[in-house]
């Protein structure tokens, strides 16, 4: 018996993707300044944030190059906020993301 895949809406992934690492540039802001303030790099509070923000950057990278192609053709888009982000049209092929 064959599977069908449910189409994964990827414009939706995108946006999932740079909400987390915007957020994990702010959790970096914040061992930053927690670094100036205390003048300590290894407070546990600054390794927690450090971790924190790894984790939430590794998985904005993941779904980005997990969904961040075109599922009609294969391209890989443009992981800098490109055309596809506005139009949801992919470049190459020109059929709707």
């Amino acid at each position: 018996m064959m599977r069908t895949q449910k189409p994964v809406d990827i414009i939706s992934k995108r946006k999932t993707a740079l909400m987390l690492m915007r957020l994990s540039y702010v959790v970096l802001a914040a061992a930053f300044v927690r670094c100036m303030v205390l003048r300590m790099v290894w407070d546990p509070l600054v390794l927690g944030l450090l971790g924190i923000f790894l984790v939430l950057a590794i998985w904005s990278v993941s779904i980005s190059v997990r969904y961040w192609k075109c599922p009609h053709c294969g391209h890989w888009l443009e992981l800098k906020k490109g055309s596809a982000d506005q139009t949801g049209i992919c470049p190459k092929c020109g059929q709707k993301l």
